[in-house]
C-alpha cells in the first residue's frame, strides 16, 4: 500500500510476490495491497488537495461542462 500510495510503479513487487509466494498464495496479499495503495492515494488527494484543485478547475469551461453532464445523466458518466 505505501509503495502505491508513493506513486511508484508495482509490477515489480506484483511479480516479485508472485515469484516467491506463487500465484494462489499471493493473489489476495496482492489485491490487498492495491486496494489499499489506491485507496490511499484517493485519501491524501481528497484530504489535502480538493480544495486547491477545485479553486483551479472553478473557471474551467471544460470542467464545467463535465459537471453538468454528471448532474444530467449520473450513471452514464460512470460507466464512460
Amino acid at each position: 500500500a505505501l509503495w502505491e500510495g508513493l506513486g511508484l510503479t508495482t509490477a515489480p513487487i506484483e511479480s516479485m510476490a508472485g515469484m516467491v509466494f506463487g500465484f494462489r498464495r499471493a493473489i489476495v496479499p496482492n489485491f490487498v495491497g492495491k486496494f489499499s495503495g489506491a485507496l490511499l492515494a484517493f485519501g491524501v488527494g481528497r484530504v489535502f488537495l480538493y480544495d486547491r484543485v477545485k479553486a483551479k478547475l472553478q473557471d474551467n469551461e471544460v470542467m464545467g461542462l463535465v459537471e453538468q453532464s454528471i448532474q444530467k445523466k449520473p450513471i452514464r458518466m460512470a460507466l464512460l
